[in-house]
């Protein structure tokens, strides 16, 4: 008799276990073109994201104004800080000259990115990475421009949209390198 209270109470425990925690990153991607030889060298000095993504975990819009933290999908670094890598190696990639957050060069244009999305959107079955480039010239003329690109995503699987995101970003690396 006294087997059953046991054997209640490690089933009550097993059922009551957490999954165990995933974690992700983001990754380059290679460019649609050839690399240009006579693109000069960028300094990307920052890249901002809303707090709303730069969280431990992954983050996917659910609705028009709902989001879903998941616990157990989550990022292996800070996500702002993991963007501005992986987006300097998507530039390098595109540049021989390269990207990179090191100090710039006197005669080095200065990239800075806001980022206002950067979400897996499962309503709307894809990823979307939005907000507003800026580059300032060594003679402290500046140009910007907003930037959007979206590409599908199914599911829920966070494999997934840790790739489609890291996509996105080579898509941005692309735009970046074209002007």
């Amino acid at each position: 008799m006294r087997k059953i209270p046991v054997m209640a109470a490690a089933l009550l425990l097993a059922a009551c276990a957490s999954p165990d925690s995933r974690y992700f990153t983001l990754s380059t991607v290679a460019p649609a073109a050839s690399p240009a030889q006579d693109k000069p060298q960028l300094h990307l000095a920052s890249v901002k994201l809303p707090d709303l993504y730069d969280r431990p975990q992954m983050v996917t819009r659910t609705g028009p104004q709902s989001v879903e933290f998941d616990e157990y999908a989550r990022w292996a670094e800070p996500l702002e800080r993991m963007t501005a890598r992986t987006l300097a190696q998507d530039i390098a990639l595109r540049r021989p000259q390269g990207a990179g957050p090191l100090p710039p060069a006197v005669d080095q244009p200065k990239l800075q990115v806001a980022i206002d999305e950067f979400i897996a959107d499962r309503a709307a079955g894809r990823a979307r990475l939005s907000g507003n480039l800026k580059v300032t010239e060594p003679d402290g003329t500046a140009r910007g421009a907003p930037f959007s690109f979206t590409e599908p995503v199914s599911g829920t699987d966070p494999v997934a949209t840790a790739a489609v995101m890291s996509t996105l970003l080579g898509r941005l690396a692309d735009e970046i390198d074209r002007n």
